[in-house]
């Protein structure tokens, strides 16, 4: 959900939100 929102408000390219989708993975392996 947070990953959407902020999509839509940056507006990132397909690079960008893969680089995004990439970081978000590695935070939730460290908190999980």
């Amino acid at each position: 959900m947070l990953t959407l929102t902020y999509e839509y408000k940056l507006i990132p390219d397909k690079q960008q939100i893969s680089v995004i989708e990439q970081t978000l993975k590695v935070c939730r392996s460290v908190w999980n």
